[in-house]
This record gives C-alpha cells, sequence and structure tokens, in this order.
C-alpha cells in the first residue's frame, strides 16, 4: 500500500548530531488521514460523541488513500492543477 511518502521529511544531515539516520516524520497516509479525522469531528457538537470508532477510522483512511490516489494520478498525467498550481 502506498503512504505518500514522507509528510515532513528532514535530511539526514540537518539531524545528524540529534538523531541517527535522520528523521523521516509520519506518513503523508497519516498526514492526510489526521487531516480528515480532524474536519470530520470539527462538525460535532460538544456533547456528540462518536459510536463506532473503527469505522470512523476505517472511512478517514479511506478518505487518505483516495487522496494519494489521485494525487499519484496527477503526477502521472502530469498535471497540477489538483493542486492548484495550474488551476
Amino acid at each position: 500500500m502506498k503512504d505518500g511518502g514522507s509528510a515532513f521529511p528532514i535530511a539526514t544531515s540537518e539531524w545528524r548530531d540529534v538523531v541517527h539516520g535522520g528523521m523521516e516524520g509520519m506518513s503523508l497516509r497519516d498526514w492526510f488521514a489526521g487531516q480528515a479525522l480532524s474536519g470530520w469531528l470539527a462538525s460535532f457538537g460538544a456533547n456528540q460523541r462518536v459510536k463506532k470508532v473503527d469505522e470512523l477510522v476505517l472511512f478517514v483512511y479511506e478518505v487518505a488513500d483516495a487522496m494519494i490516489a489521485e494525487r499519484d494520478k496527477e503526477e502521472q498525467c502530469g498535471h497540477e492543477s489538483a493542486r492548484g498550481e495550474n488551476a
């Protein structure tokens, strides 16, 4: 499964004295899923609760996977319009 690579990569040379081997950060898939989750939860009222957390987790990762697939499709076509660069 593609994870989109690192969301916030840090070059090994920048952290050589602090972290051995560099820091890759979270995957882009995890970042997209977290953003989808945050947006979805923001639509809830203060007293509402999620009833089926496992289904919610599957949903946000489906959103993330769709975002990565669309991103890959745009890169394969050589178009950047989905990211607003040629819009």
